[in-house]
This record gives C-alpha cells, structure tokens and sequence, in this order.
C-alpha cells in the first residue's frame, strides 16, 4: 500500500513546471553556428506557478489527478501529485504532513 497527497477541490497549490534553460556560459546562436565546438547541455530548473484545484479525478490504479487553473494566464490543464506542491512548500520539500492535506491509500 503506498499513500499519496490529496489535494481536494478549491485549494490553492504551487504547479511545478520544469524547463530547460540555457546554461550561463552557453554560446549564442550565432557563436554556435559559427564554431564547431559542442555547446553544454541545458540546465533543468522547476518553476512553482499558483494554481487552483479545480477537480479530482482518478486513474485505474486510483491515484489522484487533478484538473488545475494556472493563476495569471487562466490556463486549465491536468497533472499529477508528482507536480503540485502546497502553496508554503519548497520545491525541495514537497508533500509534507500538513493538516491541510489529506493522504490517499493507493494499492499497488
């Protein structure tokens, strides 16, 4: 048995985005197209945009999803417990015990 978040309908949550930005000492488009030299690798960085819990659903394994609004742009999309963090949460310390969170008993 594995125990998951979950988060209920109207509460506010962090999603966490992660994208690729150039790394600080990459070269320009121009410099890389005018040397042969490999430019590195891009740095992975996780963004936490506010968003709303708008609905809860479940997989056939009856892990939580959940349909979120992304706060500023009003984007609607669905994501998982891997990429929704409490509003006061770190990035790095996600899905504590909280009393705002309630934990689901997923089998396995």
């Amino acid at each position: 048995v594995k125990e998951v978040p979950l988060y209920p309908k109207g509460m506010l949550v962090n999603y966490l985005k992660q994208s690729s930005a150039p790394a600080a000492d990459s070269p320009t488009i121009d410099s890389a197209l005018s040397e042969s030299e490999e430019s590195p690798p891009p740095v992975m960085t996780t963004v936490a945009m506010a968003a709303t819990i708008l609905d809860v659903h479940y997989d056939d394994n009856l892990e939580p999803y959940y349909t979120i609004k992304i706060h500023g742009s009003g984007v609607e999309k669905q994501t998982d417990n891997a990429h929704i963090a409490l509003v006061d949460d770190t990035v790095t310390h996600k899905h504590p015990q909280s009393s705002l969170e309630q934990r689901a008993s997923v089998e396995e």
